[in-house]
């Protein structure tokens, strides 16, 4: 059986980085909400997800731990909290865009 191609980089489904890192063959075809915002996410050259409605973002290393993506998240870069717009308890903010 070939090997299918990913939709979000092109190389060959088993060796590209873009989805999560228990890829089966079989499930090419049923990716989770998460799997493709990681890896349309990745692809941008982005770090996480930020809400533009609330104080809520997340790594794609800890994508959506909310269990609800929001239409309101958007992509964004990773910045370092300078307790500028918070509280000063996080590690990071990520900025959309």
């Amino acid at each position: 059986m070939p090997m299918s191609t990913c939709r979000f980089c092109g190389k060959q489904w088993l060796t590209c980085d873009c989805v999560a890192e228990d890829k089966d063959e079989s499930r090419v075809e049923t990716l989770t909400l998460k799997e493709i915002a990681s890896a349309a996410i990745r692809a941008m050259g982005l770090d996480g997800l930020v809400s533009v409605r609330g104080n809520c973002a997340c790594l794609i290393s800890d994508l959506m731990p909310c269990g609800e993506p929001s239409p309101h998240c958007e992509a964004g870069h990773r910045t370092e909290c300078d307790g500028s717009g918070c509280d000063g308890d996080c590690d990071f903010h990520i900025t959309a865009g």
